[in-house]
Formats: C-alpha cells, structure tokens, sequence
C-alpha cells in the first residue's frame, strides 16, 4: 500500500490543489455510497465475483477469497494502515 500510496502521489505531484481536492472528494463520496448503501454493495455482489487470493501487508493470506471481497478488504486496509492517523486510529 505504500507503493501504492508513493505511486499516485507522484502521478498528481503537478496537479493544482483544487483539481486535487476535487478528485479527492469525488472519491470519497463515491466510496461513501457505496459502503452506506446496502444495495449497491453488498454480499451477494462480492461473493458473484472470481475467486482470488488476497495477501496483507502484515503477511496473512486469504485463499479463498474472492476479487470482490479481496477488492473490499484491501480498501479498507489501506484506510487502516495508510490513513491511521487522519483516521483517528492511532
């Protein structure tokens, strides 16, 4: 994740502050309804998807996966491990 986080900053480096923000809060938003609207996103949705195995930063794997769950999972890793401190979790 910090690769990934490494990764885009240094895509949007020279991008203005407010096409940034803007950007940033489109995310944010989409990614809100999608996690607040049980219809959008739900179980069955990410259970339909092909399976695939999700390793974490921390080393544990997950075989059984699938790329909904996996998708799903690494997001909200990411929020945890990268984000931690706007978050208010540490």
């Amino acid at each position: 994740m910090v690769a990934f986080n490494g990764y885009y900053a240094q895509e949007h480096t020279n991008w203005p502050w407010e096409d940034l923000w803007a950007f940033a809060l489109e995310h944010a938003q989409t990614l809100y309804a999608l996690f607040a609207a049980p219809h959008l996103l739900n179980a069955d949705r990410l259970e339909s998807t092909p399976p695939f195995e999700l390793a974490l930063l921390n080393g544990d794997t997950f075989p059984d996966l699938t790329v909904g769950w996996a998708l799903w999972l690494a997001h909200l890793e990411h929020d945890a491990v990268e984000h931690a401190l706007e978050l208010g979790l540490l």
